[in-house]
């Protein structure tokens, strides 16, 4: 299993996606899912983007809806 994280650590750096290892706040992400209708999963990537000042990439009707009032910059597919 180690080899496989290792792997696909290594992945992510050749692709130029940027990681992050901030604390997360789980009450924070609690207080967006509730806020916004959203999975913790969903609401802990809002809040990374709300965080960071980055773009958020989704094609989630919900999530696409609260980037939006959280006045983040939300890229969608057409």
């Amino acid at each position: 299993f180690f080899f496989q994280a290792e792997d696909g650590i290594r992945d992510v750096a050749v692709t130029g996606v940027q990681t992050c290892a901030l604390p997360i706040s789980w009450e924070a992400v609690s207080l967006l899912a509730d806020r916004h209708h959203l999975t913790l999963y969903d609401a802990a990537y809002l809040d990374l983007a709300i965080r960071r000042d980055a773009a958020l990439a989704t094609l989630d009707i919900a999530l696409i809806a609260a980037g939006r009032d959280a006045a983040i910059e939300v890229i969608t597919y057409p």
